[in-house]
C-alpha cells in the first residue's frame, strides 16, 4: 500500500516513498462477531478490529473535517458491516468506518449520570 491505497500494476511510485506491505492468508473459514465501533475513536476501534481478527477497511471523513489534524477528536458515526449481536463475519474481512467531529451524528447514550447514580433511559 502507498498513502493508504492499494498499489495496482503499473502504478508509478516516487523513489524513496514509503510502502506498507500487508501480508495475510486471505479470508478464513472461521468466523467472528461484528464489533460495535460507533462512538469510538480511530485508535481504539483499530485495536478492537484487530482483536476480532478483522482488518480496517476504508476510512471516510465527513465534511466536519477541515484538516487532517482534526481527526484526533473524531468519533465513528457509521460502520460497515453494521453491528449485529448475531451476525458473523469471516476472519480477515474488512470493516469500513466513517468518522465525524459532529456529535449530533452520534447515537445518544442509553444512560445518564444523575447525582452519582446511573439512571437508565429505557426504564
Amino acid at each position: 500500500m502507498h498513502s493508504d491505497t492499494v498499489i495496482n500494476e503499473g502504478t508509478i511510485i516516487t523513489k524513496g516513498a514509503v510502502i506498507d506491505l500487508v501480508l495475510g492468508m486471505g479470508l478464513s473459514s472461521k468466523t467472528t462477531r461484528v464489533p460495535d465501533l460507533v462512538g469510538l475513536g480511530l485508535e481504539e476501534a483499530s485495536g478492537i478490529i484487530s482483536d476480532y481478527y478483522l482488518n480496517l477497511g476504508a476510512i471516510t471523513y465527513d465534511l466536519s473535517f477541515e484538516e487532517a489534524e482534526d481527526s484526533t477528536g473524531a468519533k465513528i458515526w457509521r460502520q460497515y458491516p453494521d453491528y449485529d449481536e448475531i451476525k458473523r463475519l469471516n476472519m480477515g474481512m474488512e470493516m469500513d468506518i466513517w468518522l465525524t467531529l459532529d456529535s449530533t451524528l452520534l447515537p445518544l447514550p442509553d444512560s445518564i449520570l444523575l447525582g452519582g447514580d446511573i439512571e437508565r433511559m429505557d426504564e
